[in-house]
């Protein structure tokens, strides 16, 4: 269970910084699943 939550907080945080990175350019080549798992404020399971 601890490497499931560690690897989706390593995929979240390489997501945020690849858009906080480079500016809000980068929002509109995210995929709809990229954008969902950015935003989303639910139990991931």
């Amino acid at each position: 269970m601890e490497d499931k939550v560690a690897k989706l907080l390593e995929s979240k945080r390489a997501l945020a910084d690849a858009v906080a990175g480079s500016g809000e350019a980068a929002l509109t080549e995210l995929s709809d699943a990229d954008l969902a798992e950015l935003v989303a404020l639910g139990r991931q399971s």
